[in-house]
């Protein structure tokens, strides 16, 4: 009966596009939806303009205004596993009130701009329009692809929303689950080290698997953490690693994730150093430099006009300045990665 009602008010050429628009409808599956805007300096939006339901900013009062440095660009990037059919619609419009001037805001390449991209190739034209215009766009591709969604703003509400729908066969789990902004690691104390990573976007994240090497090639597992499923903000994870008793001087991580169909990826590794800096310290009094370090050091003396009047490789904890001329210098003295410049006065 529905059909029939369709074919009853529509006429037999409009029918035939708009049964094809319904089928596809039918059986597109979202797979990831969020936003994307720009922060920075000055990137403000109109006070009470709350765009968190859409993965955007709560703008609050008093935060009116635009970038300091003017338009900033914004991107996430997506990978479509190969046999894929996606399509990935992207829009910057006018939201709800108050949030109404938020849609684009230039009519040239210069300014508030959108488009989505396959980064195989080709440069599609940037979408832009005039004062708080709505700017769309939209792709169908078939994987494996990179897909790109960027544009540019000079305010924090003016937010690109995007959709990636699946339109064939896919499983939306096959879609890369995560981009990851940032992982780092860093001494925490003398017995354990920090690790930190952050995320732009999840997708179907299940958990990420910290690995563990002291050669770059063995690893082990010391750690399990839980993901946060599907997220468009930012989230920001760490651990901090407890190092055994006896410790090498490089720890390697690497950083694993897996999302809930049980697919896999592994992140670039970081290497962390503990090994200390050589200790080095000198000072000056009754025109003698006293320096005090467990190895050789270089010394090099220099008059103002940067002229060496003084070099030597020493174990000495004590130079005696009388040799020189009255006047002001620069001592430089070098150990490992350790420098220590300064002046002084020989009177």
């Amino acid at each position: 009966m529905f059909f029939y009602n369709l074919k009853y008010n529509l006429s037999n050429v409009t029918l035939a596009i708009v049964l094809t628009l319904f089928t596809i409808n039918l059986s597109a599956q979202v797979c990831s939806s969020g936003a994307i805007y720009v922060s920075g300096s000055g990137c403000g939006c109109i006070g009470g303009c709350d765009l968190t339901p859409l993965g955007g900013p709560n703008c609050g009062s008093g935060t009116s205004g635009n970038c300091d440095a003017g338009h900033q660009t914004m991107s996430t990037t997506f990978e479509v596993p190969g046999g894929c059919d996606v399509r990935i619609t992207a829009e910057m419009k006018n939201r709800t009130s108050p949030c109404t001037a938020s849609g684009a805001d230039g009519s040239s390449t210069s300014g508030d701009r959108l488009r989505i991209r396959n980064a195989a190739g080709g440069t599609p034209p940037w979408q832009i329009g005039g004062s708080n215009a709505s700017l769309f766009d939209q792709m169908t591709v078939t994987g494996p692809a990179t897909i790109i969604i960027e544009g540019a703003a000079n305010r924090s509400d003016e937010i690109i929303t995007y959709t990636i729908e699946d339109v064939g066969s896919c499983n939306c789990s096959q879609i890369l689950p995560i981009e990851l902004l940032d992982f780092s690691g860093e001494i925490y104390d003398e017995n354990s080290n920090v690790l930190k990573w952050a995320t732009l976007t999840e997708v179907n994240n299940d958990y990420f698997t910290l690995e563990r090497s002291t050669d770059a090639i063995n690893f082990e597992t010391i750690a399990v953490i839980p993901g946060s499923g599907n997220s468009s903000s930012i989230m920001n994870y760490n651990f901090i690693d407890v190092l055994p008793k006896e410790q090498t001087q490089t720890y390697y991580y690497r950083l694993k994730q897996t999302d809930f169909n049980g697919k896999f990826e592994y992140f670039d590794m970081v290497a962390i150093s503990r090994k200390k800096d050589k200790e080095l310290t000198a000072f000056v009094y009754n025109n003698q430099l006293t320096i005090q370090s467990e190895e050789a050091y270089h010394i090099q003396l220099l008059d103002l006009t940067g002229r060496v009047v003084y070099s030597k490789e020493s174990q000495e904890n004590i130079i005696d300045l009388s040799f020189l001329s009255k006047g002001i210098y620069i001592y430089r003295i070098a150990l490992s990665n350790t420098i220590l410049s300064d002046k002084i006065v020989v009177q």
